[in-house]
């Protein structure tokens, strides 16, 4: 904001422009240094709902309240006075004010019951603006031609994808920012107008010794939880993989669908936190054809991967079958999770033995404590409906998003970063 003194956010009803104004106001305001202007509201209601605002609202004005000229006599006040009386009304309430900053919620409204044309008013708000040197956030449904009055617009939006509800911010123009990225999900979490910072993507970043420094998955705020399918759970050993994926049930196939272009980093990394997380647990993690989605470089040779059992693709799947009871027989005290790489199968076996594999190890269980996770990109409907569950991970403006299909989730943006210890976190946040 510091070379912008007004900027416009523009959106639907809902799309969180009030909340995105107050976060601002958060980021940049200093105590009590805000000035909240709208129709038909109070500081009472306002604070009930955002409580901690009262450290840095001073005024809450309702535009209702204003005492103005009736209007037939607006064209007189306005070209008898350097600003509309509106305007004089807010700088005399700014002036006492250090460093105070304006949010005008509802443009349209303000405009509509100050009797003014929204264009002139804006004019004539920014040169305010500048010759003042305050700075305002101002909210409106459309952008139209304000966008060519002020210093910066930002757009906020949200669409239906897959029935669920994404939320994205693009900055139009911003005076005096070179932005790298034009635009960012976010979510309204909590009543909070919250940004998605892009996850970790570059293997060269990862601390040395990543393997023990993978911290698991981090369910951002709680409250995610996909139920039970009645049978005894198998724990990831990882409360937030648990509370998302219902816990792995016993004898159950889950199934993790992987758009191609979700960035191999982040595959690896998601397996590897869940290979940690059960083991960790007491568990047992064998697996078929993952090879691909655990080694991009330059990751450890698989022989230093201690806490996996893989398993080779043999001629047939009676030979398989009979090759994973023999090798895990051993574990029949502890949770097995065996992962498939369906795709990878499919390339050796075919379509056929594939499926007829899958149901075999469904429908008669090997060895007690089993559950099954199978990885593909794209599931025949056959697989699909032997799933107990389905995740689909895909990629969108740079961003990983995860949701569930079987049973249905809204989106979850799955994020990898680095702490400031060193550590690997992974983390799903609600987009909502």
């Amino acid at each position: 904001m510091n070379e912008n003194n007004a900027l416009l956010v523009c959106g639907d009803s809902g799309v969180g422009k009030t909340l995105f104004g107050f976060e601002v106001l958060r980021e940049i305001g200093g105590v009590e240094c805000g000035i909240y202007v709208s129709c038909g509201v109070s500081r009472a209601a306002l604070l009930s709902r955002h409580g901690d605002l009262s450290r840095y609202l001073r005024e809450v004005i309702d535009a209702n309240d204003f005492t103005f000229p009736q209007e037939e006599d607006v064209y007189e006040s306005i070209s008898r006075s350097n600003l509309p009386i509106f305007l004089r009304f807010l700088y005399e309430k700014a002036e006492k004010v250090k460093g105070a900053f304006i949010f005008v919620d509802d443009f349209e409204g303000v405009c509509n019951v100050v009797g003014l044309d929204p264009v002139s008013v804006m004019e004539l708000y920014v040169s305010f603006l500048r010759h003042t040197g305050l700075r305002s956030i101002v909210a409106v449904r459309r952008e139209g031609d304000l966008g060519r009055i002020v210093d910066g617009v930002v757009v906020l939006e949200s669409e239906e994808v897959n029935s669920r509800v994404v939320r994205r911010a693009l900055f139009k123009k911003l005076c005096g920012v070179k932005l790298s990225d034009s635009s960012f999900f976010y979510t309204l979490l909590g009543g909070r107008f919250l940004p998605f910072s892009r996850s970790l993507m570059d293997v060269e970043s990862l601390p040395g010794n990543f393997l023990s420094k993978i911290q698991g998955l981090a369910l951002e705020k709680s409250g995610a939880y996909t139920g039970v399918l009645g049978k005894r759970l198998i724990s990831f050993g990882s409360e937030s993989f648990d509370r998302f994926l219902g816990g792995l049930a016993e004898d159950c196939f889950n199934l993790f669908v992987f758009d191609a272009n979700v960035p191999l980093l982040i595959r690896s990394l998601t397996f590897l936190s869940i290979i940690n997380c059960f083991v960790k647990n007491g568990g047992i993690v064998a697996s078929i054809g993952m090879e691909p989605f655990l080694r991009p470089p330059p990751f450890l040779p698989f022989e230093e991967y201690k806490s996996l059992v893989f398993l080779p693709v043999l001629g047939s799947v009676d030979e398989i079958i009979s090759n994973i009871g023999a090798r895990l027989s051993e574990g029949v005290s502890s949770p097995i999770l065996l992962i498939l790489n369906i795709d990878y199968l499919n390339a050796e076996l075919g379509y056929n033995d594939v499926t007829r594999l899958i149901y075999s190890l469904t429908s008669r269980p090997l060895v007690g404590n089993m559950c099954l996770l199978g990885v593909c990109s794209e599931p025949s409907p056959v697989i699909q409906g032997l799933a107990s569950r389905v995740f689909t991970f895909s990629e969108k403006n740079g961003y990983t998003l995860v949701f569930g299909v079987k049973p249905w989730t809204p989106y979850y943006l799955l994020s990898v970063n680095i702490t400031y210890d060193g550590y690997i976190r992974l983390s799903l946040t609600e987009m909502v």
